[in-house]
């Protein structure tokens, strides 16, 4: 494999169906090489999450991979989303909280 160098210009998502029907995001990196040529790299392998402080989080839906402590706000966990339209869902339980 050779390496090479380039830079990124724009990151985006599409969420596509797989065969079965499951429907995954992909993370679309769009860029230009060292030599001028563009390229778009596609990545299935990230899920789409948001952080919150630990003290706000309810118990339900915490990532039990992640656990993080940011000095300016304490300790906070990673809340995985399966794809982008359940996080409206994932919203609308923390309006209740």
């Amino acid at each position: 494999m050779t390496a090479v160098r380039g830079f990124i210009l724009q990151a985006s998502y599409r969420v596509v169906s797989r065969p079965g029907g499951a429907r995954v995001p992909v993370v679309h990196l769009y860029g230009r090489l060292e030599s001028g040529e563009t390229f778009l790299v596609r990545d299935d392998r990230q899920r789409p999450h948001f952080y919150i402080r630990t003290i706000d989080a309810p118990r339900e839906g915490r990532s039990k991979a992640r656990k993080l402590k940011l000095l300016q706000f304490g300790a906070v966990e990673r809340f995985d989303i399966l794809i982008p339209e359940h996080l409206k869902i994932s919203f609308l339980y923390f309006e209740q909280v």
